[in-house]
């Protein structure tokens, strides 16, 4: 199996994606989600952002150390968009029109 992925449209575009982890995604989950046009994890992201927010103003209200136990919680946020980013890309890809081209394997041809 290829470490790429090549999505072809049928216009002419292409677009080639690493398997594997989204690292972008990972530590800009916003702006990773809105740069690739991807609507409903932008949103996700928002929502995970606005819910961070107002669970640290009300741990800050209780005089608890409230970065010690809310980062925690924005951390999930990031790591799901690093485990699915890239699948979420591919499947929009496709959605969207993109076909998927074997890349084919280079083979060692030294004897």
């Amino acid at each position: 199996m290829s470490k790429i992925r090549l999505l072809v449209h049928p216009n002419g575009k292409s677009r080639r994606i690493k398997r594997g982890f989204c690292w972008l995604g990972f530590l800009l989950p916003t702006l990773w989600a809105i740069s690739e046009g991807l609507w409903r994890p932008f949103a996700f992201s928002l929502l995970g952002y606005y819910l961070y927010t107002r669970a640290f103003d009300f741990v800050n209200d209780l005089q608890i150390p409230a970065l010690a136990l809310l980062w925690p919680s924005y951390f999930v946020v990031m790591v799901i968009f690093g485990a699915f980013g890239k699948k979420w890309l591919v499947n929009d890809l496709l959605a969207h029109g993109y076909r998927d081209v074997p890349l084919e394997e280079k083979t060692n041809t030294l004897v």
